[in-house]
């Protein structure tokens, strides 16, 4: 299995549109707040990157670039995708667009413990929590990666 990673433009809206859609219905706790098109990225403000696999979608990064680094504001694998180290490919991929010493931030769900030492096993280091951050009244948990 070979990603083929590529960053949004306006003719990829309907090909992913199902894919990202599937993600944040089967995430809702994490994702409550999320829409398909708070999602999209915002031209000047946000930009995403997805992957394709075997024709077709596989995965999202959604983020907001600074001079610090990127601020993740969603990623996500399809379901039928999971457990293949996709997630993996996908922050190596954000990861290698920093400069020395940028950060990529990002959030999780204080009760996604799978996703937590995930990052960490990464690593991400904890930085923090957003108090009743979720819609569910859970913290955020607060993660941090230098390059």
């Amino acid at each position: 299995m070979n990603p083929e990673f590529h960053i949004y433009n306006e003719a990829h809206r309907e090909i992913i549109r199902p894919g990202i859609e599937e993600i944040l219905s089967s995430d809702q706790k994490q994702t409550g707040r999320l829409s398909f098109e708070k999602v999209l990225p915002t031209p000047g403000f946000s930009e995403l990157i997805w992957l394709e696999c075997e024709g077709r979608f596989a995965g999202f990064v959604s983020f907001i670039p600074s001079v610090e680094g990127f601020e993740v504001i969603m990623l996500g694998v399809s379901i039928a995708q999971r457990r293949k180290g996709l997630m993996t490919s996908l922050l190596k991929v954000l990861i290698e667009q920093l400069d020395a010493g940028q950060k990529v931030w990002l959030e999780v769900h204080s009760q996604n413990l799978g996703a937590i030492e995930f990052y960490k096993s990464f690593g991400f280091e904890h930085q923090g929590a957003r108090p009743k951050y979720y819609s569910d009244g859970q913290d955020a948990q607060i993660f941090s990666f230098e390059k």
